[in-house]
């Protein structure tokens, strides 16, 4: 369980995940307990960042049938493609720098982000956007909408939680005027790298 005075630890957070989801999710404690941690000083999340100069990069800390917990490493320059959630609710703590968060959603059609099949990409307007600072959570469904992260004025690290876990999100691509799934996978597992460069 968590230490008197806060969840100090990855493995804290996670014992108080795993009580929580024992006893029935909620996204607002959800929310709370990653904000304790991120804000706790701990610095045992930076043993799992590994970067890449080619992509942003997914470190899985843990994974079991109600959600996955993962760093993401994310060098200035570098962003997520316009995606969905594939019915998954997420969670995203900054545990260093900044991120930017962009809703998009879909123009003159009334679906819910995230239910479009592979084929011709939507018309998709872009929303809000606004920045998660260090310190912060942030929460996203696809009833919410789709979205895009980068990192703001530099390198950014961020701590995800999806549950379910996701393992094929849709990616929308208005430049190639296409929707396609794309299998999730990872960067790196328990501090081991599990994905070579491209």
């Amino acid at each position: 369980m968590a230490r008197e005075g806060g969840i100090g630890s990855i493995q804290e957070l996670v014992d108080v995940l795993n009580d929580k989801f024992m006893k029935g999710k909620d996204a607002e404690e959800v929310k709370e307990a990653m904000g304790e941690y991120i804000n706790s000083g701990a610095v045992d999340w930076k043993e799992h960042t590994m970067w890449s100069d080619v992509c942003y990069t997914r470190n899985l800390l843990e994974a079991n049938e109600n959600y996955e917990l993962m760093v993401i490493c994310w060098k200035k320059g570098q962003k997520s493609p316009i995606h969905n959630h594939a019915g998954s609710s997420c969670w995203m703590a900054v545990l260093s720098g900044a991120i930017e968060e962009t809703y998009y959603n879909y123009k003159g059609e009334n679906m819910t982000p995230g239910n479009y099949p592979e084929g011709p990409c939507p018309r998709l307007e872009e929303g809000r956007s606004e920045p998660l600072l260090e310190g912060q959570v942030g929460y996203i469904r696809d009833e919410i909408a789709l979205h895009l992260i980068k990192p703001l004025d530099g390198d950014a690290v961020s701590l995800h939680m999806y549950s379910p876990p996701i393992k094929v999100c849709n990616i929308y691509s208005m430049e190639l005027g296409k929707v396609f799934q794309k299998k999730l996978g990872f960067y790196s597992m328990n501090k081991t790298r599990v994905q070579p460069e491209n």
